[in-house]
């Protein structure tokens, strides 16, 4: 009997949305707070790694999808009119949005995964309102799952050796100590510039062994030309 009462409720609950009573409309809210609820749990896990956006744009983002997408399947069957066009404008708008949250800066590429993230939240959103809850509820746990495992990777990771920045005054001979330091054969990348009629050398280099803070800091002690030493990570 339980069986049959929860088949029920799922075939009334996941129903397509045919008309503009209350009854759907109240059907259209739950399923728009549904969502955004599911959108806060990705919105929890993107906060606890301190990403651009949190729950407030997780929630927004899927509880707007899901309005959208209700508005557009209720336009198609009440009023004839083409409201898939607005189903499929959401995907562009929140294409934009992500590509906002997306920036180059200290040679790492930061915010694709939180863009990902909002781009997916949409589409969760988007399932929920035309009624695929397990789904939605489905990829939300693999996505928050697969976040977990990926960050136990990169705390693990952190343990090994990371590309390394160093910024000295530009000198072939400060050049050739810091590539024997890190015994690297090779600069990664560099960069020269110009600055207060002193030229500065930022140069990325792929160490050949884990060194700790103090053995930098005792390296730029003998090293006066050289003005900081800076460790990247793929965020």
């Amino acid at each position: 009997m339980s069986l049959l009462a929860v088949k029920t409720f799922y075939e009334i609950f996941c129903s397509p949305i045919s008309d503009l009573s209350w009854e759907n409309e109240l059907l259209a809210l739950m399923r728009v707070v549904i969502a955004g609820l599911l959108g806060l749990v990705i919105g929890f896990e993107r906060t606890r790694r301190q990403k651009e956006a949190g729950l407030a744009t997780h929630f927004i983002v899927a509880a707007a999808s899901a309005l959208f997408t209700c508005i557009s399947t209720s336009l198609v069957s009440t009023v004839g009119v083409d409201g898939e066009r607005i189903a499929a404008q959401v995907v562009s708008g929140v294409g934009f949005l992500g590509a906002g949250m997306i920036f180059f800066r200290r040679e790492s590429l930061r915010g694709l995964t939180t863009a990902a993230g909002i781009w997916a939240t949409a589409a969760i959103g988007m399932a929920v309102a035309v009624g695929q809850i397990i789904v939605a509820i489905g990829i939300v746990v693999v996505i928050v799952a697969l976040q977990e495992i990926l960050h136990l990777k990169r705390v693990k990771k952190r343990n090994n050796v990371h590309m390394i920045l160093v910024k000295f005054y530009y000198d072939d001979e400060i050049m050739s100590k810091v590539l024997e330091y890190f015994h690297c054969d090779s600069f990664h990348r560099y960069k020269i510039t110009k600055s207060d009629s002193a030229i500065i050398a930022e140069a990325v280099v792929y160490p050949q062994q884990k060194l700790t803070a103090y053995e930098l800091s005792e390296f730029m002690s003998e090293n006066s030309d050289i003005l900081s030493i800076e460790r990247l990570e793929d965020l």
